[in-house]
């Protein structure tokens, strides 16, 4: 058995051997062939795993970079923001420097918003300053460059402030219309938040009001203050219940998303 076997594998070496010397190009050709697709064969797995690990590579550098242009983006956002409301106080402070300097024999302060609930966003709002600063009951409250509103409660530190455009507190402000000619003294009834419009009623006389007629406080009632600007006359009308005529006033506020008021007083 065992002389068998070697017999084999020394015949098989000796064709292998002649086969060498008689065709050694056929030999080499073939084996380069086997080494070949031996190589393609060992190569290919290699080759899916670094062509893996490059889209992988990709893929997290892309995802870095979308996230860093994000970061960036909010970023910007923040300082556009930040921008348009410097902006904003800056214009309502160079407001109240106005109002100051229009009423220098009156008690003019100016007040932060502290606090301003959505829920009652129309109808008041809480500001920082109180009794401690001289603040009093029934002060008429001043942004945007006309009347918005008037203090309702007054404690220590802090002050409520019942807005024109409130819907739970009306605000029966006297104002008189300037018609060019003379003045026409009423009171503040309502605000209609569907035209945004101010009633005025209860007037001293029945002429006719033109559009655009500036209105005004008068300076009567509990609060002699006169010539803070309500706004201006847009339509007036007979009242249908007591044949009473109602005029309808635009605001001179030209907002009523504020941050800083003034409050004046006598």
């Amino acid at each position: 058995m065992s002389k068998t076997v070697l017999l084999t594998g020394l015949v098989s070496i000796l064709v292998l051997g002649l086969l060498f010397f008689s065709y050694p190009s056929v030999v080499v050709q073939q084996t380069n062939r086997a080494v070949s697709f031996l190589s393609r064969i060992l190569h290919q797995p290699f080759g899916l795993l670094r062509q893996a690990e490059v889209d992988f590579s990709n893929l997290f550098y892309a995802y870095e970079e979308n996230k860093d242009l994000k970061q960036r983006l909010y970023a910007m956002d923040e300082e556009v923001n930040q921008v348009e409301s410097l902006k904003k106080e800056n214009e309502e402070l160079r407001q109240q420097l106005g109002l100051q300097s229009q009423f220098k024999d009156r008690k003019v302060i100016q007040a932060a918003v502290i606090d301003r609930l959505p829920a009652t966003w129309a109808n008041r709002l809480l500001i920082d300053k109180g009794s401690k600063e001289g603040l009093v009951e029934n002060m008429y409250v001043v942004a945007h460059g006309g009347l918005v509103g008037q203090i309702l409660e007054v404690s220590e530190d802090t002050s409520v402030v019942a807005l024109l455009t409130s819907k739970q507190e009306s605000l029966p402000i006297p104002v008189k219309i300037n018609t060019g000619s003379k003045d026409i003294f009423g009171i503040i009834k309502s605000y209609d938040p569907v035209q945004e419009l101010v009633t005025v009623s209860q007037l001293n006389t029945g002429d006719e009001i033109p559009k655009g007629a500036r209105v005004m406080t008068s300076g009567l009632g509990n609060m002699p203050v006169k010539d803070i600007p309500l706004g201006q006359v847009e339509s007036s009308k007979q009242n249908s219940h007591n044949l009473e005529r109602e005029v309808y006033v635009k605001l001179s506020a030209t907002s009523l998303d504020f941050s800083t008021v003034s409050v004046v007083g006598q």
